[in-house]
């Protein structure tokens, strides 16, 4: 979060959780999204409209599947 920042990057990031236990805090280039319930048909429509997603699970293979340039976490430790 804070390199693609510095890079100077403009950013939409969903988050499950309090964004300060994700390491997120307020900035004028990242738009937060909250979906506490990982909601399928929103995070698709962020998928949808990004250029690139980082992501785990479910949606970084919706966004392999879509065709987006995607960089896929691990599920349980996020390496």
């Amino acid at each position: 979060y804070k390199e693609l920042l510095r890079l100077g990057y403009e950013l939409t990031v969903s988050i499950v959780g309090p964004p300060y236990l994700n390491g997120i805090y307020p900035h004028p280039r990242a738009r937060i999204i909250v979906n506490p319930s990982m909601d399928y048909a929103q995070s698709l429509k962020l998928i949808t409209d990004a250029d690139v997603v980082v992501g785990a699970s479910t949606m970084a293979a919706t966004a392999v599947a879509m065709g987006k340039p995607t960089v896929m976490l691990g599920q349980s430790d996020l390496t």
